[in-house]
Order: C-alpha cells, then structure tokens, then sequence
C-alpha cells in the first residue's frame, strides 16, 4: 500500500540460507492474489510423498480499495515438483482471513478469522478439521454450556502433544451498556432514539491476550491460566515452534487504542518472547550483556575502604543487572552459555532503518529488527530468520523487506542478513493525492467534458475521505489518545512501570507483587525469591517501553509548549507595561 493504491501478489518465493538469495518459483497453476491467508508444511506422507505445503484462505482487494473478496479454497503446493494443486472439497469453512491453521497428527486444524462484506464485518471461533488420509473437512461441535475462546483474527495457534494452543488476536464487539435514552421510558415509543441507533452500530475494538486449550482426544476448550508475566494484549505479533525446546518464539506485534471519536494511537512492539509449551510460561528474550569476568570477586576481595571513602551507595539500574548476573554466575557453576556471558558484538551490517522518516513510535535499536507487525518467521536448528512485515510511522505505512538472524541458544546479537533502503519506497500523501485529483479534474473540465467531471469528482471526494478517515484511525500522534494509554496504565499500576520510572524505582515500588507472582511458580524464598522476582519485573518494564517512550514524548512537548507559551506571555505583559508608562 503506498497511501492511493493496494498491490495483492502471488508470488512463490524460496530462501536459499547458503546461498544467502531470494529465488522465484514459477508453476503452471498459482492460487490467486490474496494476503492474510495460512500456510502449513508437512513432511513426507503416503499421501504426498514429495513433501508439501497446504494453503487456505485469504483475502484480496482491488486496487483502489472499492472492492473486497474473501477465499475459502485449500491448495496443495509439491515441493518437489513446484506444482500447485487445488483441493475440490466444498464442505469447508465459510470464506475468511486472519485465521490459524496448525498441523496436528495429520489434520489440519483451523480456527477463527472474519469476514468483511464492506457493510459488515463478522469474527469467527469455530473450528474444522481437514483430514490429510481422507481429504475431508469437518467441523468440531462445541456442546450447550461449554467454554469456547471469543471470536478473534490475528491470534496465534500453538499444537503440542494433543493439545492445541490460541494465544492474542482481535475482534471487534458491541459495548455492554447502550446510552441512555429520553424515549425509551415513553409508554408505546417503540422507534429507537438518535443515540441508540447510532449505538446499534457502534463496535469497540478488543485486543485479546488470554491463552485457551484444545484438547484434540476430546475436542473440548479450556482457559488456561498462565503463571507470572505474559506479554501485554497485542495482534498481528508472529509465532514459530521449536519443538526439540518446546517452545514457542513470539515476535512484535501492535496495540490500537481506539478512542469515542475516530482518532486513534497504535503502538509496534519489537519484543521477542519465549513461551513454554509444558510451564505455560512466558520469558522475554533479551540480548545477553558481556560482562569482565573477576569483576565482582574483585570488589568482593577489596581492602576495607577509609572512613571518607564511603562504599554504601543508591543501587542504581546497572547494579540492579549486575546484581543479578552475579547470581546467575554463581548458580550456574560459571556455565559461560548459561550466564550469558557472550560479547555483545556491534553488527557490521547497516542498520535497514536508518533513513527512516519516523517519530519516537518507531525508533530503532541498534542491532535489533525495528517494530512492526505480521512479519514471518522461520527456525533453522537454533537460528532463528525473521522476515519483512508493516510498520506505521506518523500516518505513513512501511511495508518492509528486510531479513534478520539470531542465535536462540547464545542470544549475542542479531544479524542484519538482507538490509533494505526504506526512503526508495513510494508514499502518496493526501495532500499529493488531493493535489493530483485537483489537476485532473482541471484538465477534464478544459476538454469540455464539465458533467462528467463534476460527477466523477463528487466520486473522487468520497473516496478521499474514507481515505482521510480510516488514515486518522491509525494516526499515532494525537494528545487524546496519550490520554487513553495513560488511563490504561493507571488501572495496571500495580504490575506496570510509570513514565519516567527508572527499573529501580519500578521494582522497588512493585517487587511484592513480582516476588508472589515468581513463588506462585518456583516455591523459592530469600535472594533466590527476590532474584526471580526481579527477572519478571525487569520482563515487564522492558516490554512496556514502547508505550512509555509515547506517553513520554508527549509530555516533553506539552511541557515545551506550556513553557513557550508562558514566556511569550511574559514578553507580552513587560511589553504592555513599558507601553502603560510612555
């Protein structure tokens, strides 16, 4: 999307790792345009003995936006042969994106997704089965009474020994109380007021971050309840399973704050979590810090200092880490891996996005892939490939193509392995698209063509501000919805960082909550409590930097502002003094 035009593909495309390249794949039969959809691998089977990878559904949209069409169909790709194959099964699931599908004992098992007509949009929680020997769908019966996640797109599916995970996504739902109405108590005024209509169709926009398990021996769901620290509610994040670890590595994602009137923020996340498919615990992964070995026996053998020479001081956020490592060196029996004891080496690649046009919401760090959302992932043993996805700077959308590595197991630093120069991309603002539409519409009007024009421009306008309107939507710059985050911050401030509170203060404040959250799952007590307990706080306050470094920003400039308006003020009453005594 570059700000006027929507581009849907259908390309094949393999990456060599050896080859470090990027290689087409031509075949007879491609399924059509479309994003949004799911694919799974499968090894060799009787059935398709070459290997193979299975594809269903999507979405595609013309150019213009104008109209918009939902897939329902299953293709067969050969791995060898590079053919496509369409499946002909009619009883599947109803056309939709946004969903998941996982490979579980020879079935594919989707669930969820929704389905926008224009006029309508609907989210799904259903559940089919397509069984790889007999090439039939079924849908799982849920019976009266029995717990089912909510509807939900852009969530992610987990398959584990017999049991299936759902993490996240987003829906949209209507809100729980209507607003009073001046009618409603009139005795035999059945028509609703302004107000209630306006709320029949209003929906609200809902992050999920609850964790459900399908139990594929009985089909039946369950919530589960995950110990500790999870990651905050997000869509659009990306998953990919390392069975051997049993785990799941999770990357990114956004959270939308939408607000009563259309504006609203929306804040990327470039975090990578770790999630235990046994524990059912989330860990966030972070870079491992190098560190001088002998340093803290060094201290620890010091002479006594002299009475001026004072060795008890405010432990500030360096000592809180090293602190830590510390004890980790010292639990580990000195196991370099295990302690992190790797050099942080800088990355000699070029930072992708460098010349990004970008405010604080999507600041880079260095050495790190920039936020965004729906990037893929893939795992290569212990190597872990992350590739392209979206990202929003100011009201401009990015859609990238860069490639990024990184060791799971040691954690040093990530490798930018195929940069990409951001600034050569096309943009169309409104003001250039208002501009181009200005000129044509002169131009027609020259050619002596005036009614057609008129008409074809009162379509043109329409179109503009559907554009404008669903552009300010995702806007990440408007005062207000600092206000909603802030909001949202303050009912979490039990476990959540405030703006400008350093790691210390933050666990100072809050290490009783964490210190109960980490004895809920190890049973420890003492430093080896305290030291749990720090790891989940420290978790929390890196994960929430994002939304922080928002708040922040704009505080800093209102702070500006009001002292910029409070000196013009002062300029302005010395000048009227000066002026009283002439």
């Amino acid at each position: 999307f570059n700000g006027d035009k929507t581009i849907f593909f259908q390309d094949l495309m393999f990456y060599h790792i050896d080859k470090n390249e990027w290689r087409i794949v031509d075949s007879p039969t491609t399924p059509p345009p479309r994003s949004s959809h799911q694919m799974v691998a499968l090894p060799s089977h009787a059935t398709h003995p070459n290997g193979c990878v299975l594809l269903f559904g999507g979405e595609f949209a013309s150019v213009s936006q104008s109209q918009f069409y939902h897939y329902r169909d299953l293709w067969k790709l050969d791995l060898v042969a590079n053919t496509w194959l369409k499946i002909e099964e009619p009883k599947g699931p109803s056309p939709r994106s946004g969903h998941r599908m996982v490979n579980q004992k020879h079935k594919l098992i989707v669930f969820g997704g929704f389905h926008d007509n224009l006029k309508s949009c609907e989210y799904f929680n259903d559940t089919h089965i397509f069984d790889l020997d007999t090439y039939h769908w079924s849908k799982v019966p849920i019976p009266p009474n029995q717990p089912v996640p909510p509807a939900r797109s852009g969530h992610q599916m987990m398959a584990y020994n017999n049991n299936i995970f759902v993490f996240g996504g987003y829906s949209k739902v209507k809100p729980d109380h209507p607003p009073a109405s001046s009618s409603s108590g009139k005795k035999g005024n059945t028509k609703p007021s302004q107000k209630e209509a306006a709320f029949a169709l209003t929906e609200k926009g809902i992050e999920h971050s609850d964790l459900w398990c399908l139990d594929t021996t009985t089909w039946r769901w369950s919530q589960c309840k995950t110990p500790g620290f999870q990651p905050s509610p997000r869509s659009g994040f990306s998953m990919v399973c390392q069975a051997p670890k049993k785990r799941c590595l999770f990357f990114g994602g956004v959270h939308d704050v939408e607000n009563d009137d259309e504006f609203g923020t929306s804040v990327f996340y470039d975090d990578l979590f770790e999630f235990n498919l046994e524990t059912l615990r989330w860990r966030q992964l972070t870079l491992r810090k190098s560190k001088a070995k002998g340093k803290s026996r060094r201290k620890r053998n010091a002479p006594n200092q002299t009475a001026n020479q004072s060795n008890v001081h405010e432990p500030d956020e360096e000592d809180a880490e090293m602190e830590v490592d510390e004890e980790e060196e010292s639990d580990n029996g000195g196991d370099e891996e295990s302690s992190g004891a790797h050099t942080n080496v800088q990355s000699q690649q070029p930072i992708p996005q460098q010349p990004l046009p970008v405010d604080v919401s999507v600041e880079a760090k260095p050495n790190w892939p920039v936020r965004r959302m729906n990037c893929q992932m893939a795992i290569n043993g212990n190597k872990l490939f992350l590739f392209g996805g979206v990202l929003e700077a100011n009201e401009r959308e990015i859609t990238l193509s860069d490639l990024w590595s990184i060791d799971v197991n040691k954690m040093d630093e990530w490798h930018c392995v195929i940069a990409m120069d951001i600034t050569s991309q096309e943009w169309i603002d409104e003001k250039e698209h208002s501009d181009s539409d200005s000129d044509s519409s002169g131009r027609s009007g020259s050619d002596g063509s005036g009614s057609d024009s008129e008409g074809s421009g009162d379509d043109e306008s329409d179109e503009e501000e559907s554009k404008t309107v669903a552009k300010k939507s995702t806007t990440a710059s408007k005062p207000h919805s600092r206000q909603a985050l802030k909001k949202q911050l303050l009912e979490q401030d039990e476990y959540t960082p405030r703006p400008f509170e350093p790691l210390k203060d933050f666990f100072a404040r809050t290490g009783d909550y964490w210190a109960k959250q980490a004895f809920d799952v190890t049973q420890k007590t003492g430093k080896a409590l305290r030291k749990d307990g720090f790891e989940l706080a420290q978790d929390r306050f890196a994960e929430m930097r994002a939304t922080l470094e928002l708040i922040e920003a704009e505080e800093l400039a209102a702070q500006k502002e009001e002292e910029e308006r409070r000196l013009e003020e002062s300029k302005h009453k010395d000048k009227h003094k000066s002026a009283s005594r002439r």
